[in-house]
C-alpha cells in the first residue's frame, strides 16, 4: 500500500496530489470518482505511467505520480519542474530570465513536500 497526500500551493491557488507506490484502484478511490467520468476515464490518463508522471487535471489540480518509493531526486526535481511549469503558466508567467527564481522556489517547494511524502511512506513501511 502506498501514499497519497494533497500538497496545496497557495499562493498560485493549486494542490498538488502527490502518490507513491499507489496501485491504479489505490489512487482512484484516493483523489475521489467525483473527478471523472467514469473508471476507464480515470484509467486512460493515469495508468502505464512508467516511473512517474505528472498529470493536469482540467479542475486545476496537478497529480504527481511515482510507482514506487523514491531513491532518485533527479526524478523529483524533473517531476517537479512540470508542475511548476504548469503552475507558472496558468497564472501568465513564461519560464525566462526574469522568472527563473520564481520558478526555482516553487521547484523546491515541490521537491521538498514530495520528499516529506516519501519519507513518510518509508517511515510507516518499516514498522
Amino acid at each position: 500500500m502506498g501514499i497519497f497526500k494533497v500538497v496545496p500551493v497557495d499562493v498560485y491557488n493549486r494542490d498538488v496530489l502527490v502518490s507513491i507506490d499507489q496501485t491504479d484502484d489505490e489512487l482512484y478511490d484516493s483523489i475521489g470518482s467525483g473527478y471523472f467520468d467514469s473508471k476507464e476515464h480515470f484509467l486512460e490518463q493515469y495508468e502505464d505511467f512508467g516511473d512517474a508522471r505528472v498529470i493536469v487535471h482540467s479542475k486545476g489540480f496537478i497529480v504527481m505520480r511515482f510507482a514506487k518509493p523514491i531513491t532518485e531526486l533527479g526524478i523529483v526535481a524533473h517531476e517537479s519542474f512540470h508542475a511548476a511549469f504548469s503552475m507558472l503558466d496558468h497564472v501568465g508567467m513564461r519560464c525566462c530570465f526574469d522568472t527563473e527564481e520564481a520558478y526555482a522556489y516553487l521547484i523546491q517547494h515541490i521537491v521538498n513536500k514530495v520528499i516529506d511524502v516519501n519519507n513518510e511512506l518509508l517511515q510507516t513501511t518499516q514498522n
